[in-house]
């Protein structure tokens, strides 16, 4: 069966959805279409088997016998325990109308098709942000965590966070399977699901809530699951600790781990995904059961992932992989996973989950796998993060190693200081300087601003160097006139012992990669990336004699000044400085006598129109010589037409003018965007509808207070405004339709402090010769709603000036399939954070 079929029947559903009330949620909704689709499988649902004219009463009677001759009992079940009372509740219009579409579709096609659909429409949900899309797994994961399940063909298998039954599906028929899953609709959904798999009934999905009724005494041979994430316990379930000593109430995560791993039966194995955050916590209890996974020799593997591969958040995680056998190894797998993806759609990552199982079962050394011994990790406090134990080499020469020195060997922390005053110049990590041409700051040029409570008094002379984000900002210190103060542990502050250090050449050597490998081995793999003092202290640098450090950095300090030079020189050359003063001049010269003539121009027109031609009707027609073929009509619209084309060319060597004019201030880029899509939303007259996702999942897990990007906000404004007129022009075609869908998607990269801004569209794909660089060409016009060719250049332009980066994704009629996206504009800003 052709895909065009497929589409067609996808499009006729979301036109339904789109254009009719149902009446129901949107899971709801989703439901009833599986259930009748399942119904259509079965061979039950026929064209005019139900009386669209019979009252809801006689349809639900009719359906009600219908279901009796179902193949699988569950069907009944799930009917009269659900899906009754939604077609009590359903809008008769928007009921039939499903009804038909279902019957109507072709048995042969059901037959192939019919699961693909089922999960197609499943698929949508990954796009809900709501309770339900983190119950749909991604494939690869579910791969991923099913490559440990025991080979042998009969076992017990328990997921007790089953969600839509993910791991389920491609289970062999001979297991006895048993999910849980706390959310109705949920269960409702995965077990039909299973019925369109043609599971077996032996397969269990109960409704059922998994932590409070975890006493249970039964044990399984294989456990599995994707809970949710740094759960956090209400108050009346504080008993819980009584049975439990790993109970927090602010995050379930040990808990459910804990109560989980009681459940599986000896020679067992368990398998289950994490965020970061639990790998590296340092909390009591959390740290005392990574401590009994390791002392008992428990833990098997741990696998980081790529970020933003779940629907619902770009959180990184991990599965992790426990066993009960007690001759399971000496040591426990780490596999660094996390460059391993592909991009789907331009956004989520999907994991090249074929090399990450070949990376599970080889047994040769790879530079993305180690085998750590379990003293190592209790050498490390039980910190489980992957990228602790495995790291790129540092790749310096034999002599450097010879010179490598700890931190902790040349530098004395500051004592702590704590300000008398309420106020002053307090230094935020974006203060610290990353310009290798400017390492030393005074600091004396902030403005006064209230003391937060981690402040402390930079007493002497030296070096600061960041705990946050990927690079140690490292920054000289010189103490002038006024007192200056800096958060503490956020940036930290310590002497340099110059008899041995030169600390300009530390500062340098602090920039280098060999020491951001170390950096980047060291730090938590949080969305937010920190290290402890502790850890930074180890980080090694390469220290010859302190004569050899000064000529090693005069020739570096050479080298950058090199650099610049020829940075300075392209730059002149690529934006035309001579010429550009030139176009200056003139278009402040040509400007106003431009309009002077223009405006004549109008005039004559209009006096020859109104007046001559009313005494002198032929007055168009006059030529200057018969022999010649213009007429005076003729001329004048040629003028009319030269001085619109220079009134255009004017226009465009003025816009440089107007980049200049752009003023930056701090922007609370979150509440920014709010503002602008609701000020868009409540415009009279939209073609579209416009929604904002600003990912809440992961600032809540990452613990964001605030985001901050420097700019103008009207020139911002001005480029989103162009965005949305491109797509209400060329992806929709000025045209109205309820299906016009416009996703501002906000993408964070906290560990080299971007935002990307992404702009959705799901209209016309963009034209098959468009390219990048033809869009953001001055004076380039592409497909047929062109505009003055502007439009794109401007948005570059304006990008570049906020020192952003700028980039378009289209998707093919064929990836359609996998979602309804077409074209996306994404906008990559530099950012900082509420410390």
């Amino acid at each position: 069966m052709e895909d065009k079929k497929f589409l067609q029947i996808v499009a006729v559903l979301r036109t339904l959805k789109n254009t009719s009330d149902s009446n129901l949620s949107k899971i709801d909704a989703l439901i009833l279409e599986c259930f009748l689709l399942i119904l259509k499988k079965e061979n039950i649902l026929q064209t005019g088997i139900i009386n669209y004219n019979s009252n809801r009463i006689e349809i639900k009677d009719t359906m009600s016998s219908l279901i009796k001759n179902a193949l699988h009992f569950e069907l009944e079940e799930l009917y009269e325990s659900y899906i009754y009372h939604l077609i009590s509740i359903v809008k008769k219009y928007y009921f039939s109308s499903l009804i038909s579409i279902i019957t109507n579709i072709q048995n042969d096609f059901i037959e192939e098709k019919g699961t693909e659909l089922f999960e197609f429409l499943l698929g949508e949900t990954g796009g809900y942000r709501d309770a339900y899309a983190d119950a749909l797994q991604p494939q690869e994961v579910t791969k991923i965590i099913n490559h440990f399940k025991p080979k042998r063909a009969n076992y017990s298998y328990y997921n007790p966070f089953a969600g839509f039954a993910s791991l389920a599906i491609d289970l062999p028929d001979t297991i006895e399977y048993i999910g849980e899953e706390l959310n109705i609709a949920t269960q409702v959904l995965a077990k039909l699901r299973l019925l369109i798999h043609d599971k077996p009934s032996s397969f269990i999905l109960e409704q059922k809530d998994s932590l409070e009724d975890s006493y249970v005494n039964r044990k399984y041979n294989f456990i599995a699951f994707n809970p949710p994430f740094n759960l956090k316990f209400k108050r009346d379930l504080d008993y819980l600790s009584h049975k439990n000593k790993y109970f927090l109430r602010n995050n379930a995560n040990a808990y459910i781990i804990s109560e989980c791993f009681k459940k599986l039966k000896k020679g067992g194995k368990m398998v289950f995904v994490m965020p970061n955050g639990f790998l590296y916590s340092k909390n009591k209890r959390e740290n005392a059961l990574k401590k009994f996974l390791v002392e008992n020799q428990y833990l098997e593997t741990i696998i980081a992932l790529p970020s933003n591969i779940l629907n619902f958040s770009s959180i990184p995680v991990n599965v992790i992989v426990l066993n009960k056998d007690e001759s399971s190894g000496q040591h426990v797998r780490f596999i660094d996973a996390t460059e391993l993806h592909t991009k789907a759609d331009g956004k989520r990552n999907v994991v090249k989950v074929d090399k990450v199982l070949s990376l599970i079962d080889s047994d040769t050394k790879n530079q993305l796998v180690r085998d750590i011994s379990f003293q190592e990790i209790a050498t490390n406090q039980y910190n489980l993060s992957v990228n602790r134990y495995v790291f790129e080499e540092l790749e310096i020469s034999e002599e450097n190693k010879e010179s490598l020195v700890p931190l902790k060997k040349i530098l004395k922390r500051l004592p702590r200081v704590k300000p008398k005053q309420r106020e002053g110049r307090f230094i935020r990590i974006r203060d610290l300087s990353d310009d290798e041409t400017n390492l030393a700051r005074s600091f004396d040029e902030l403005e006064e601003r209230e003391l937060k409570s981690n402040a402390n008094v930079l007493v002497d002379n030296c070096i600061l160097l960041s705990t946050l984000h990927a690079s140690l900002k490292p920054t000289i210190y010189k103490k002038e006139k006024h007192l200056v103060f800096y958060p503490r542990p956020m940036i930290f502050a310590a002497t340099v012992d110059e008899a041995v250090v030169d600390i300009e050449y530390l500062v340098l050597e602090l920039q280098k990669e060999y020491v951001l490998k170390q950096l980047k081995r060291n730090k938590t793999t949080g969305a937010i990336q920190k290290i402890s003092i502790n850890d930074l202290l180890t980080i090694n640098v390469v220290l010859p004699s302190l004569e050899e450090q000064k000529s090693k950095k005069f020739a570096y300090k050479e080298k950058i000044v090199s650099n610049k030079l020829t940075e300075v020189k392209e730059l002149k050359e690529s934006y035309g400085i001579d010429v550009a003063d030139e176009n200056s001049f003139l278009r402040h010269q040509i400007a106003g006598r431009l309009k002077n003539i223009r405006g004549a121009l109008s005039a004559v027109q209009q006096i020859i129109k109104e007046q001559v031609v009313k005494e002198m009707p032929e007055v168009l027609s006059l030529k200057r010589n018969e022999k010649l073929q213009q007429t005076l009509g003729g001329y004048l619209q040629i003028l009319e037409r030269d001085i619109t084309d220079i009134n255009k060319s004017v226009n465009i060597a003025g816009q440089e003018i107007d980049l200049t004019a752009i003023k930056y201030s701090k922007i609370e880029v979150l509440k920014f965007l709010t503002n602008y899509v609701e000020e868009i939303q409540d415009r009279d007259h939209n073609i579209f509808e416009i929604t904002l996702d600003k990912d809440l999942e992961l600032l809540k897990e990452s613990d964001v207070k605030g985001i901050y990007i420097d700019g103008d906000k009207e020139y911002l404004r001005r480029i989103f405004d162009n965005i949305i007129e491109n797509a209400e022009k060329h992806a929709f075609e000025n045209q109205l339709n309820t299906n016009n869908k416009i996703k501002v998607e906000l993408q964070y990269d906290f560990e080299n402090l971007t935002l990307q801004i992404d702009f959705t569209n799901n209209g016309n794909s963009l034209p098959k010769d468009f390219t990048l660089e033809a869009y953001t060409r001055k004076g380039s016009m592409l497909g047929k709603n062109a505009g003055n060719g502007l439009g794109g250049w401007l948005i570059n332009e304006v990008v570049k000036k906020h020192k952003g980066k700028l980039n378009i994704t289209d998707k093919t009629s064929a990836e359609m399939l996998e979602s309804e996206d077409i074209t996306t504009i994404e906008i990559k800003l530099p950012i900082t954070l509420k410390e």
